[in-house]
């Protein structure tokens, strides 16, 4: 869908002290196999007991003083995470320490690592439909915790970050303006996100459950339909974006992908997409954070932007996916 008014006006992060892979590796918690395999050199682990929503506040009012907003101009407020089983209502939370006027709705976008991008994409959507539509802020966090989330389990094929980031985004003249955004499903294979840590919050048998949960799920779909499904949504909600926004996949400067391993990250996201691994920010900047959950894509874009790395006139996609299955991608335009 094409945005022709729809603007990022600041972002922010919280992105605790990252920790060497080295650690894991002496601890027992990471093989150096698995290690070269992903690719990862670091993760960040929060140090102490804040929550998901307490670092998404640390990255809103990052974002918010980078708009030049204050809170009392926010409209709505979407808050998402894989996984926080601390807050029933966490968008509240965060609604609340930031102090946003009680007529700014807070909604909770549950879509999972795909949540980000889903929360910009609803964001123009409510931006479009008025003109004069106050600002929306787009928040993520995620700490994953032992021992019911091991962030070093190399089954999945990347190692876990913890991370907040957050976006201003408005019909204002701004910095970053979001030229299109294009979203899909592959609700076919939900049933792999069923009886996760995502839903648990507890160790249980997950591993056994989940392992049957994704055979039983590869066996039903076949192996080969659920990765070329998965490929295909990646390419069409790309090219549909770029589409939209009056462009080609040649014509873009970087893309910004979720930082899995190179296993998941080569067949999932490069091939399907044609692009080299020098198109995106993983040499530089996502090996050394691991997949954040919801944020890898704006801290690369902020990585980006304070690293001076764009032009004007450069335009970036952003992409992801996550399980249920939900795809999207946004191209945005540095001013």
């Amino acid at each position: 869908m094409r945005h022709d008014n729809v603007f990022l006006n600041g972002i922010g992060s919280h992105v605790p002290p990252v920790v060497a892979v080295e650690e894991a590796i002496r601890a027992g918690r990471l093989r150096e196999a698995d290690r070269v395999k992903i690719g990862a050199t670091g993760v960040p682990i929060s140090q102490t007991e804040e929550t998901p929503p307490e670092m998404a506040v640390q990255a809103a009012e990052k974002a918010l003083k980078h708009a030049d907003s204050s809170p009392a101009e926010i409209g709505l407020l979407l808050f998402g995470c894989v996984w926080d089983p601390e807050h029933v209502a966490p968008a509240a939370h965060v609604h609340h320490h930031l102090g946003l006027n009680p007529e700014a709705m807070a909604f909770e976008i549950r879509q999972g690592c795909n949540g980000a991008l889903a929360g910009m994409a609803t964001a123009a959507w409510h931006l479009g439909s008025r003109p004069d539509a106050p600002p929306v802020l787009v928040t993520t966090a995620d700490r994953f915790r032992a021992p019911a989330w091991d962030r070093y389990s190399a089954r999945d094929g990347y190692l876990w970050g913890d991370a907040a980031s957050a976006a201003v985004l408005s019909t204002r003249e701004g910095p970053i303006r979001l030229r299109s955004t294009a979203s899909r499903s592959m609700s076919e294979a939900e049933e792999v996100g069923r009886r996760s840590p995502i839903s648990l919050g507890s160790p249980a048998d997950l591993p056994g459950v989940r392992l049957r949960q994704e055979f039983h799920m590869y066996k039903r779909l076949g192996p080969q339909r659920v990765r070329s499904g998965l490929q295909s949504a990646v390419r069409e909600v790309v090219e549909r974006a770029t589409g939209d926004a009056g462009t080609t996949l040649d014509g873009i400067a970087r893309f910004l992908v979720p930082n899995m391993g190179e296993q998941w990250r080569r067949w999932a996201l490069l091939e399907p997409l044609g692009i080299s691994e020098a198109r995106t920010t993983w040499t530089e900047h996502g090996r050394h954070l691991g997949h954040t959950g919801l944020a890898d894509q704006l801290l690369a874009l902020e990585h980006l932007l304070d690293q001076n790395a764009l032009n004007s006139g450069d335009r970036v996609v952003l992409a992801s996916y996550a399980v249920g299955f939900t795809f999207t991608a946004a191209v945005v335009e540095i001013a």
